[in-house]
């Protein structure tokens, strides 16, 4: 991933609650929020409940469907002035967390066919009920990296983080101890290499 031009993130969440301590760990680290255009307002107000926030955070509420975050991406990607975006998933009876997953990575598929799309980062919160979503997300990821020409994938995980070690063995991953830091786990998945990348 190429470093961005700035630090101006647009947070998409489903979540006020879990909005708010976005904003807040960004704040901390020094970043902020990308400002909501009011041409993207009026997009919005077409696809949106009465009351979304008109601002960012975009909380579309916490009946979302995964329509509702395919219409929501569809608006927001179409003219992203902002450095990257972060799409939020609070678990609810109401609708499918994977399905939500799905809507994402087809609105993102769709918008990077015709325009270069910033970094875009996910956070689906729970434990069973967002476990669908997060592995289509990093099945996802293994085909980006795939297309992109990478070797591998290398990344720290929490030793406590045990359903996400998990997933990443049944993904493939090898998992082994930081050194270091007993309380980190480093992870690492190479990838096929391509014959024309054999001398």
């Amino acid at each position: 991933m190429k470093p961005v031009q700035s630090n101006e993130l647009l947070i998409v969440t489903n979540g006020g609650g879990a909005g708010v301590l976005a904003v807040d760990d960004l704040m901390r680290l020094g970043g902020k929020l990308a400002p909501v255009d009011k041409s993207l307002v009026v997009e919005l107000d077409n696809v949106l409940p009465a009351n979304w926030s008109r601002a960012n955070p975009i909380n579309i509420i916490g009946d979302a469907t995964p329509e509702r975050y395919r219409a929501t991406l569809d608006a927001v990607l179409a003219d992203c002035k902002a450095d990257g975006i972060l799409v939020i998933n609070c678990p609810t009876a109401l609708a499918s967390s994977t399905d939500a997953a799905q809507a994402v990575l087809d609105a993102v598929a769709q918008a990077s066919k015709s325009r270069k799309l910033p970094p875009i980062l996910t956070n689906w919160l729970g434990e069973e009920e967002a476990a669908g979503g997060r592995r289509k997300f990093h099945e996802e990821n293994i085909r980006y990296a795939e297309r992109e020409g990478l070797r591998e994938l290398v990344g720290d995980v929490l030793e406590s983080n045990t359903r996400m070690l998990d997933m990443c063995r049944t993904l493939g991953f090898e998992i082994a101890r930081d050194p270091e830091d007993q309380s980190i786990c480093k992870v690492r998945l190479t990838l096929p290499t391509h014959l024309q990348d054999v001398a």
